[in-house]
This record gives structure tokens, sequence and C-alpha cells, in this order.
């Protein structure tokens, strides 16, 4: 994971819907440690997945623009 990708997911996860999805998930995502915060497990799965939702997401926005 890159340090734009984990940047981005930190963003996600700090809103008020992120938060809600994380507390249902009943799972840590990221770790905090003495050099910054690294996904866990669970962080690093969600990654895999949630990728391609991105992209299509991110797509269908661009098309709706354009």
């Amino acid at each position: 994971m890159t340090g734009l990708e984990l940047r981005h997911w930190l963003q996600c996860v700090s809103t008020a819907p992120g938060k809600q999805a994380v507390r249902a998930l009943c799972v840590q995502l990221f770790n905090r440690t003495n050099r910054g915060i690294v996904p866990t497990v669970f962080g690093k799965r969600l990654t895999c997945h949630g990728k391609p939702i991105f992209a299509q997401t991110s797509n269908a926005a661009h098309n709706r623009m354009v």
C-alpha cells in the first residue's frame, strides 16, 4: 500500500459514515506505531477489495462530468 493510498483510506474512515462502517466491521483496520500508521491484516484485505470499487466510482463520477 502506498502512502497516498493509505492517506485516502484514513480520510475515508475518519468521516462519520466511515467510522460507522469500521464499528460495524468490529475489527481494527489500522495500527499506530512510532513510524506512523500501518494497515492491519483486515485493513489490507479491505484495501484489496476496495480498490476496484473506488476505481469504478471514480470512473463513474468522471464520466458523469464529461
